[in-house]
């Protein structure tokens, strides 16, 4: 059970940085506010890596010893 929670974790990270990747991208084509775009997508990448971290999965020991 524990593995389908982490690989829907992954699919829905993916789903959103595919997202906010098509957003920005539409924005930039456009031409407006490319600047705050580049610092908006840089601050998202920032939240977003370190949640990788989130999804992994430790085993605790201290149960299985019992």
């Amino acid at each position: 059970m524990a593995e389908r929670y982490g690989l829907f974790t992954i699919i829905v990270l993916g789903e959103s940085i595919l997202g906010a990747t098509t957003a920005i991208k539409e924005g930039l084509d456009e031409g407006e506010h490319a600047g705050s775009l580049t610092s908006l997508a840089a601050r998202g990448l920032v939240l977003v890596f370190p949640c990788g971290g989130c999804t992994s999965t430790s085993r605790d020991t201290s149960a299985s010893k019992r």
